[in-house]
């Protein structure tokens, strides 16, 4: 399971969903909790406590966003369990008043190996693999370090863009629909002004 605020950190469980590992993904993660108890929590216990060191560190900020995913040998064994965590933060979320959402990510096991290598959850993997999808620009070194807060931002303004040039191409369109319009008529249609006699 990975648990991404700006701090990010993988949690390892075994079969009865405890905690028997924890890899800090990143600087901020590390320095928030490496002196924290996880190992030998439940999963909720242990997405409660980064949740709440996370915002007792001022990291959960109003309208923020908590993005857990997990990989699994079995994927349905890892939906249950995101479903399972999603509930119980959104819980926390209700019992003290705060603002953030909360979203998962279900990770196929042919993404295993290509997250593993950039030490990204998964999550994160797939936001930046859908940045550079639409803007080929980006490379992953240049994301890798981003929070997921950002990385959002970057892709809802690709989003907008490309939001925008459809737009763009549905004028031209009604535009065109004009023009033919006009032909149908006999009339070629033109910028220049109608011809005047002196």
């Amino acid at each position: 399971v990975y648990i991404d605020i700006n701090p990010s950190v993988a949690l390892k469980l075994n079969r009865f969903e405890r905690v028997i590992g924890v890899e800090f993904l990143n600087d901020d993660a590390k320095a928030l909790l490496s002196d924290t108890k996880l190992v030998g929590c439940d999963a909720k216990e242990a997405l409660q406590t980064v949740i709440n060191a996370c915002d007792s560190a001022g990291y959960v900020k109003e309208n923020s966003e908590i993005y857990i995913s997990a990989s699994a040998k079995e994927e349905k064994s890892s939906e249950k369990l995101l479903q399972k965590l999603k509930g119980h933060a959104e819980n926390l979320r209700e019992e003290d008043s705060e603002t953030y959402a909360v979203s998962t990510y279900n990770a196929k096991k042919s993404e295993k190996k290509n997250f593993e290598k950039e030490s990204l959850s998964p999550a994160k993997y797939n936001v930046i693999r859908e940045i550079i999808d639409e803007d080929g620009g980006y490379r992953i070194e240049d994301l890798k370090d981003k929070p997921m807060d950002e990385l959002r931002k970057i892709k809802n303004r690709l989003d907008d863009d490309d939001f925008d040039d459809d737009d763009d191409r549905d004028d031209f369109d009604d535009d065109r629909d004009d023009g033919e319009k006009n032909n149908a008529h006999g009339n070629k249609p033109s910028d220049k002004p109608p011809y005047k006699p002196e």
